[in-house]
């Protein structure tokens, strides 16, 4: 399987990207250069637009193969998925860092500074509860009971799920961008291209700048932006130690008592937490899933508030008398 995907890339995929991009060369009078020679003039010479569409571009042909090995070839190579997450990370900064450059942007940001940050913050409490509703499901399905009995684990994996729900927010508002931004684009474009030609038809050859100077650029990065974000949660939470890691920060953060607390022996790293009276889940350490996680019936004796004042005053005696030996001789 390894060697019919080295050769689609070589005798299909790159000579197929090559020839788009000597096509697209020679339509812009580029004949006889090469195409990494055309590649590099591009970015030499172009506007810092077309310089950070080239950059995406170029990422997105070299993570389509990453994409199609890990689906079709090895979906546990390792290396493919840092590779792949490495080229997501960098398309994903790179199209944030053209859209917050674009003078549309930030012009929009401008203007409606207040209603946008009143915006963010209304995502920000929808996100906490997003990420508290998605750290219940995880919690219940890994130990079998309502999250809210192990309210320190709840916290903590609320505060691990949030950047998931970010994840979402970010590429559902990016979706909305990319469509109102590339219809808008369309809509100006068409517009000029018709005013252009009643221009000429009357004698006049004016150029007519869009109304969006960077429409493919903004269109694209936020296109980067919709895909991107879930596709490095789904694809961080899909690897192979992420419910390891799950599994054992639950326990770092609610399971503190020995499990021989509840007269479980022999079983080494096992920790308890205690639920209502009588009852408790244990995690008993997993090589492979990092901890597995059981119900447990762990009756503990209750003394009386008898029992306790004379425990303390027994304490008290005893202390009397060795800081005090003379005076209760005396008695």
């Amino acid at each position: 399987m390894e060697v019919a995907f080295v050769l689609f890339l070589l005798f299909v995929y790159f000579p197929a990207v090559f020839g788009v991009v000597a096509n697209i060369a020679s339509t812009r009078g580029y004949v006889n250069d090469s195409v990494p020679s055309y590649i590099a003039k591009t970015i030499r010479f172009s506007s810092a637009d077309t310089r950070y569409i080239v950059a995406i571009l170029i990422f997105l042909i070299c993570i389509v193969p990453v994409f199609v090995y890990k689906r079709f070839v090895d979906s546990v190579s390792g290396l493919a998925s840092v590779i792949a997450l490495a080229l997501m990370v960098l398309m994903l900064i790179v199209s944030a860092v053209s859209i917050y450059s674009s003078p549309l942007i930030r012009g929009f940001y401008r203007k409606y500074f207040c209603g946008i940050n009143i915006v963010v913050v209304i995502l920000m409490a929808i996100n906490a509860s997003r990420a508290t509703s998605y750290a219940e499901g995880i919690i219940s399905s890994l130990v079998g009971v309502r999250a809210s009995e192990l309210p320190t684990g709840l916290v903590w994996m609320s505060i691990i799920m949030a950047p998931v729900a970010w994840a979402i927010t970010i590429s559902m508002w990016s979706m909305a961008a990319h469509v109102v931004i590339f219809l808008y684009a369309i809509f100006n474009e068409t517009h000029d291209a018709k005013r252009r030609k009643i221009l000429a038809a009357q004698g006049f050859n004016a150029k007519l700048s869009s109304k969006i100077p960077n429409g493919l650029l903004l269109a694209l990065g936020f296109a980067v932006l919709a895909v991107s974000p879930v596709s490095m949660v789904s694809f961080l939470l899909k690897s192979p130690g992420a419910e390891k890691i799950v599994r054992e920060e639950l326990v770092d953060a609610s399971f503190h008592v020995s499990a021989e607390e509840c007269e479980i022996k022999g079983i080494l790293g096992a920790k308890i937490a205690y639920l209502e009276t009588g009852k408790a889940l244990v995690a008993i350490p997993d090589e492979k899933l990092g901890f597995q996680f059981a119900r447990i019936e762990c009756a503990k004796n209750w003394s009386q508030p008898a029992d306790i004042e004379n425990s303390v005053a027994s304490i008290n005696a005893d202390f009397d008398k060795t800081k005090y030996p003379e005076s209760l001789a005396n008695k």
